[in-house]
């Protein structure tokens, strides 16, 4: 049997993965045969294959992130920083190769003049692109050293019944978009979004190797990067919780701001916390020792809010309260009393919180 034409049907009776596979196969094996062609027709001129592997490689972007992609792109400015005197004579004219070799003979002692200079400029700022990428390495090796990722696992997990539930659908009734939920967890509070008729959807990258329920719209993208993505606007609401209370001021406000942007006109920001003295106090070692930051007190997240276009901040206090606690066991003696009573300054109160604001909107 003779070889198969190029445009030979693949058997029918392949699926449709297989047939896909069989019809790239056989097309690339086509072009592999034409370039073949016009490579010993003389077709393509000497060198041009070469020089195209090099604007590809120049306008690509560099494989792999952070220090990886500067190291490979200074690598490419070394590999450009000499340039080659020596042009290209070929020619399909009978006289034409000479006629070049001539010219660049000719010019040749002219040029080189400035093209050492040049080159030396070129190997000049490739050795201080070098010692940069080299610093920059030494300083990430040493910021990476400094603090480790958060293991997943030492995430808290958000319970299913939230004290502030009910306050938040309140807050969210009559959003005019979709409301985002970070860190949904389990998807309770998804749930009672839905169930009060508000368009919910979670974000929480701790999911990643975990099914979601398929009533729910849970993706597993990083808030940050999600959200700028989002066009200005789009959003009718959003709830924090989980890892954004231990970001700290600066990422705080950062996060702040882009959800100004995001948020369209009077929707209504939720963010959940503990307060720092419960977080000293009952947060797990391994978290508490990872992260980048404590949570922040309401107060300091009401003066963000405010300082981002945000009106209307109200702080509601609930979850466990041990003054409580203290004050029912300390009725024995006076010193008894009394170091409840500096206990009781010490834990001041609820252990969370949430802060709810209005947006002010784009302008």
């Amino acid at each position: 049997m003779g070889p198969e034409s190029p445009d030979h049907e693949p058997p029918v009776g392949l699926g449709s993965s297989e047939r896909r596979r069989t019809v790239v196969s056989r097309a690339l094996e086509e072009v592999d045969r034409e370039v073949a062609r016009r490579r010993d027709s003389g077709d393509v001129p000497t060198g041009y294959e070469e020089a195209l592997d090099r604007g590809f490689s120049d306008l690509t972007p560099s494989p792999g992130r952070g220090s990886q992609g500067l190291l490979r792109s200074v690598a490419v400015v070394e590999e450009s920083a000499l340039i080659d005197l020596q042009v290209p004579v070929a020619s399909r004219q009978p006289a034409g190769s000479l006629a070049k070799r001539l010219i660049r003979a000719a010019v040749g002692w002219y040029v080189r003049f400035f093209v050492s200079q040049i080159s030396r400029f070129a190997l000049a700022v490739a050795r201080a692109l070098n010692l940069v990428a080299e610093d920059l390495e030494s300083l990430h090796r040493t910021v990476s050293a400094l603090r480790p990722p958060v293991p997943t696992d030492a995430m808290p997990k958000s319970p299913e019944d939230r004290w502030w539930s009910a306050d938040a659908l309140s807050a969210l009734s009559g959003a005019k978009g979709p409301v985002l939920h970070a860190e949904c967890g389990a998807g309770g509070l998804l749930r009672a979004l839905r169930g009060a008729g508000i368009d919910g959807y979670g974000l929480d990258p701790a999911r990643a190797d975990a099914s979601s329920p398929p009533e729910l719209d849970v993706r597993t993208e990083p808030l940050v990067d999600h959200l700028r993505l989002l066009p200005p606007g789009s959003l009718g609401g959003a709830v924090l919780e989980g890892s954004v209370q231990w970001l700290g001021p600066t990422a705080s406000g950062e996060l702040v701001a882009l959800l100004a942007t995001r948020i369209g006109r009077s929707g209504t920001l939720v963010v959940a916390s503990l307060t720092p003295e419960a977080w000293a106090r009952s947060g797990d070692p391994v978290l508490t020792d990872l992260a980048p930051n404590r949570p922040l007190h309401p107060e300091t997240w009401s003066y963000i809010l405010t300082h981002n276009g945000f009106r209307d901040v109200e702080i509601n206090r609930g979850g466990e309260d041990l003054r409580t606690v203290l004050r029912s066991g300390s009725s024995a003696s006076p010193g008894e009393r009394a170091l409840s009573a500096v206990v009781e300054k010490i834990v001041a109160g609820p252990d969370e919180y949430v802060v709810t604001a209005v947006c002010e909107g784009l302008a």
